[in-house]
């Protein structure tokens, strides 16, 4: 953890139990492990480099999501609750919550329906609502499976973009 910075603030059972009863969504056990262990940060390296994770569209493109904090269950309460009020509609899907948040309203977001459960996604949020022409799935990227595999899988992004070299096996 001391590679991601100072903690900001200590996170509480109470705080996921408030999350969970506003929402009517459980939060995934890897996300409310780390969280209550760590609390809320804001990312950055011993060179205070950004750290990225990278995510694909479902086209095959990649991009870097930049990943500024990680938020507790409060702020994802906040956050969600501003872009699924917004007087012009829903500005991201209805069983997300915002995770991280970036320079451009980049936000990595936790699902938290059925399918897909604890699945990490990427979207830059418009404003306009989510699913209208032009803002739709095509703008949602994938960058982990889990929460575990999204922490583990941040870095630089010269070492993102490092390709992987698989050496033949011998012998």
């Amino acid at each position: 953890p001391d590679e991601f910075g100072g903690r900001w603030n200590s996170v509480s059972a109470a705080d996921v139990e408030k999350f969970e009863a506003e929402t009517k969504f459980r939060l995934p056990k890897d996300y409310v492990d780390f969280i209550t262990t760590y609390g809320t940060f804001t990312i950055w390296t011993d060179g205070f480099e950004r750290l990225f994770a990278k995510a694909a569209f479902t086209s095959g493109k990649t991009t870097h999501a930049e990943i500024g904090t990680i938020a507790g269950p409060l702020a994802m309460l906040e956050w969600r609750k501003t872009y699924l009020s917004d007087d012009r509609g829903p500005r991201i899907p209805a069983d997300c919550a915002p995770l991280t948040f970036d320079s451009s309203y980049g936000h990595a977001m936790i699902v938290l329906s059925e399918q897909d459960y604890g699945k990490i996604l990427y979207l830059k949020v418009k404003a306009k609502p989510f699913g209208s022409i032009g803002y739709g799935w095509d703008l949602v990227a994938t960058i982990a499976g889990n929460f575990h595999d999204f922490i583990s899988g941040l870095g630089a992004k010269k070492t993102l973009a490092r390709p992987v070299i698989r050496r033949p096996q011998t012998g």
